[in-house]
């Protein structure tokens, strides 16, 4: 901001300035702004680098700092300290867990009624876990983004096996809502889906082609 020769530049710093200020107001993830914290960082390598030994050492130990805070280094039983610093890491515990509790309320669909079920969740991580995790599982559908225009499901599937965080707004969506299990992921890590519900319900009478539009959201 400060160098006259790099004036033309000055519109990069105050991108970055704003892009870190949004990211952390509308706690978005940590990665967000990484874009522009590049072109900063490079900049910063190409002018006052400092003694040689003081930037190996700063770059070693912020190494080593970033590493237990950004890699699943860590036992899963110290997890909890490290998702304290970057959520991140407690949203890659517990899916094979989840998947599986998904898994066994399914499994407790009378066979005749299982034809017509399809899974839908919250939103993409669920979705994902449960194309890795649950092959053998009805077809997946969630209304988060660009998912969203994977559906509506087929007509016929009029029973949903819904994973969501937020039983009381499904129950808004669906008809004859029962909850089927609640999500634990046994490590005691707490991430966004723990504690959330595997609830059956059934797709009211206008049918999906009413309902899916209302399903849509990019939270």
């Amino acid at each position: 901001m400060r160098r006259s020769d790099w004036r033309p530049l000055r519109g990069l710093a105050l991108a970055t300035l704003v892009a870190l200020a949004v990211t952390f107001l509308a706690g978005g993830q940590i990665y967000y702004a990484f874009g522009l914290l590049a072109f900063v960082l490079a900049a910063g390598w190409a002018t006052d680098r400092g003694p040689t030994w003081l930037l190996v050492t700063a770059v070693a130990l912020n190494g080593i700092v970033n590493a237990f805070i950004a890699l699943p280094l860590l036992p899963l039983a110290h997890v909890s300290v490290q998702a304290a610093l970057n959520p991140t890491i407690g949203d890659q515990v517990g899916w094979p867990t989840y998947v599986a509790t998904l898994r066994a309320a399914y499994d407790r669909i009378p066979t005749g009624q299982r034809p017509s079920v399809v899974v839908f969740t919250g939103n993409y991580g669920e979705a994902g876990a449960v194309a890795r995790y649950g092959r053998d599982l009805p077809p997946v559908f969630s209304g988060q983004n660009e998912l969203y225009f994977e559906g509506p499901p087929p007509r016929n599937r009029n029973l949903v096996l819904a994973w969501t965080e937020d039983f009381a707004d499904l129950s808004r969506h669906f008809d004859d809502c029962q909850r089927m299990g609640t999500m634990d992921n046994g490590v005691g890590v707490d991430n966004e889906e723990q504690g959330s519900v595997v609830a059956l319900c059934r797709v009211p009478p206008t049918g999906w082609a009413a309902l899916w539009p209302t399903l849509q959201h990019y939270d």
